[in-house]
């Protein structure tokens, strides 16, 4: 018993210190850059570059619309302990933006047509330090994309193209210094209840589910207290492509889609 009673003790002792150590790692994790950008608040000035080809008839005949949209973003974010897992992830990020793409280059498409775009995007994961200035974060998102096009051709004609879409993602974040954290993410994801408008008829159709690529980098810079300066540019390659045909002998519809968004704004961290 009495050599018993010392193993005990410093079995404790080591359990209790363990402890005592997980614990201050997990409170000096919070304080990190990696992780304190991750918990923001942010509304950017945003202009996307949008290369839109819809195939409505054959011989490559197709209207091509390419233009810059100006725009908003608003986000938040939050990462935090939850149930004893550390840095569990959590955002939500909305971008609109409004204004006029060239369209052609075929007769009788030609000049402007003014496109309006919406794209929310929710993003759930778990952040892994890899050291006190590298995080990785693999997530889980879905998101909803919109666009409404539309110019006069002798009257209204208006366009448009709705989708959800799911999948996957991985987000990184890396310290330059106290102030200065680099942002990188890659997405992949599969478009789902595609959908398209077709003025001045207003022929519905849906259209199959197809991936969606995304790539993003981004920085964001400590000013003061608890206001950030953040930016960045993100890439949407995806299609809406096939469905049923919604106008003989013409077939399926198809929109591929390419977008460029860059982005530069205000961040409060919490």
């Amino acid at each position: 018993m009495r050599r018993l009673i010392p193993w005990l003790g410093a079995s404790l002792f080591a359990l209790f210190a363990a402890h005592a150590a997980e614990a201050q790692s997990y409170q000096s994790s919070q304080n990190l850059p990696v992780v304190n950008v991750n918990n923001e608040i942010g509304l950017a000035a945003d202009m996307m570059l949008q290369n839109n080809f819809d195939k409505e008839l054959p011989g490559n005949t197709s209207p091509i619309t390419s233009g810059w949209l100006p725009g908003l973003e608003a986000k938040a974010s939050v990462m935090q302990d939850v149930l004893g897992i550390s840095n569990v992830y959590a955002a939500v990020r909305y971008t609109f933006n409004d204004g006029g793409a060239s369209l052609g280059p075929f007769p009788p498409y030609g000049g402007t047509v003014n496109q309006i775009s919406n794209d929310l995007n929710i993003e759930v994961g778990k952040g892994f330090l890899i050291t006190h200035d590298f995080l990785l974060t693999p997530f889980i998102q879905g998101g909803y994309d919109s666009l409404q096009s539309s110019q006069n051709f002798g009257g209204q004609y208006t366009s448009g193209t709705t989708n959800g879409y799911i999948g996957l993602g991985l987000r990184a974040d890396y310290a330059l210094t106290d102030r200065l954290v680099l942002t990188g993410r890659l997405g992949w994801a599969e478009t789902i209840d595609g959908n398209v408008s077709i003025g001045p008829t207003n022929i519905n159709r849906s259209l199959d589910d197809m991936p969606m690529w995304q790539a993003g980098a981004g920085f964001d810079y400590l000013m003061t207290g608890h206001w950030h300066l953040y930016g960045g540019v993100d890439y949407t390659d995806f299609a809406l492509a096939g469905g049923e045909p919604y106008m003989p002998p013409i077939g399926a519809a198809t929109s591929k889609f390419n977008d460029l968004n860059f982005h530069l704004g205000i961040a409060w961290s919490f």
